[in-house]
């Protein structure tokens, strides 16, 4: 388990989503979503462009011997696995169970809400400093990324911060799926485990174990099948951008646009074509329906 600087007790950021109507989060392991095997994946990250200005410790006081790499906008590392039980109090994370337990996390749900450790699948990022400042590199509050233990894969938002110099945290939630012991107190596994960060990527509702597990394994998809470092999530590689404006759009509908909350059943038009929302998301330049199948059905 590592120290939880005093540091790292800022205010909570709420993510900037709008929450989808009365979707449950779920406790349970990741659904087997349509996307790259742990392998693949593996493969991907396997070699390392260092992104980092210095090397992270996995524990308090010990060796500095981690690097964050990157691929594309894709930032990866290789680490133990420390158990993060912060946020809402339960019966398995509370002051009783994790004697570094605080009762926040850095950021909060769609719901205003700190994340609950034994519910969300989420991982931690070390606060900005100058061997590496996550906000300069890109990456946001409830990025998806993938974690990825002895084989298996679960997908993850960045929900929480943890010392600057140390790295390799995840909650509860996350190493129980992973099948690593989640007990905050004496659990956590030596590794090695797979952080993967796939930036411009935020799922809605952020909290839902479900709705990241879909939006995450879209985004491996693209990372595995375009070469690294888009997070273009279609379910094939992705056709070249259209050129043309999109058109008016018909009566009822409205036209396709960047940086938007779009929730399942929303209809758009892109070039004088119709789609159909399949899965919530905030939308992004490179996914334009015609481009994310995974995202979007063409009417």
């Amino acid at each position: 388990m590592k120290f939880r600087s005093p540091f790292a007790l800022i205010a909570a950021v709420a993510l900037p989503l709008v929450a989808t109507a009365a979707i449950a989060a779920t406790s349970g392991p990741a659904s087997a979503a349509t996307g790259p095997t742990a392998a693949q994946l593996l493969a991907k990250t396997a070699s390392c462009t260092v992104a980092s200005n210095g090397k992270y410790a996995t524990d308090d006081g010990g060796a500095a011997t981690v690097n964050i790499c990157k691929n594309g906008n894709v930032y990866h590392w290789t680490s133990d696995l420390d158990v993060d039980c912060d946020g809402i109090g339960t019966t398995n994370c509370n002051g009783s169970t994790d004697p570094w337990y605080q009762a926040q996390t850095s950021f909060e749900t769609s719901k205003g809400q700190y994340f609950t450790a034994d519910t969300t699948h989420y991982f931690v990022i070390p606060l900005p400093s100058s061997r590496f400042n996550y906000q300069s590199a890109g990456i946001k509050p409830g990025n998806v990324g993938a974690v990825i233990y002895n084989n298996k894969i679960v997908y993850a938002v960045f929900a929480d911060e943890g010392p600057d110099n140390i790295i390799g945290e995840a909650s509860y939630a996350t190493a129980r799926d992973l099948g690593i012991n989640p007990d905050p107190a004496n659990g956590g596994t030596d590794g090695p485990v797979t952080f993967i960060v796939f930036t411009g990527t935020v799922p809605n509702p952020v909290e839902n174990n479900a709705t990241i597990d879909s939006v995450g394994a879209a985004a491996a998809g693209a990372f595995v099948g375009n070469g690294g470092g888009t997070t273009t999530p279609p379910t094939t590689a992705p056709t070249s951008k259209p050129t043309s404006s999109p058109t008016t759009p018909p009566a009822g509908t409205t036209s396709w646009v960047a940086n938007h909350a779009y929730q399942v059943g929303d209809v758009v038009t892109y070039s004088g074509v119709r789609y159909r929302c399949l899965q919530a998301h905030t939308s992004i330049v490179t996914w334009e329906p015609p481009n994310a199948p995974a995202l979007w059905q063409r009417l």
